[in-house]
């Protein structure tokens, strides 16, 4: 049985029983990434996630999303300031 979870433009996931060949069998979270504009349902790359590890890789994409805003936010201030000291203008409080 496979469960759609997402499917966004660049990721995709599945949850769906797996038959592991050195452990029990479980149920597991399949995440496909592919780059943007890629085709649907077709990955570049993937992991399986287990239910037992499901609450815990959450919580890490989570931290990984807040990462990634923060840098972002981050080198737009950087590039606003120095397009700003280019043009002769004092930065703007952040």
């Amino acid at each position: 049985m496979q469960e759609s979870i997402c499917e966004l433009p660049m990721l995709h996931a599945v949850r769906q029983w797996v038959e592991h060949t050195k452990r029990p069998p479980s149920y597991a979270f399949r995440i496909g990434f592919r780059p943007p504009g890629g085709t649907p349902g077709v990955s570049k790359g993937q992991i399986d996630v287990d239910d037992a590890d499901g609450l815990q890789f959450a919580a890490e994409l989570e931290a990984l999303a807040a990462l990634i805003r923060a840098r972002l936010l981050r080198s737009w201030r950087v590039e606003a300031e120095v397009a700003a000291a280019a043009k002769g203008e004092r930065p703007t409080a952040a």
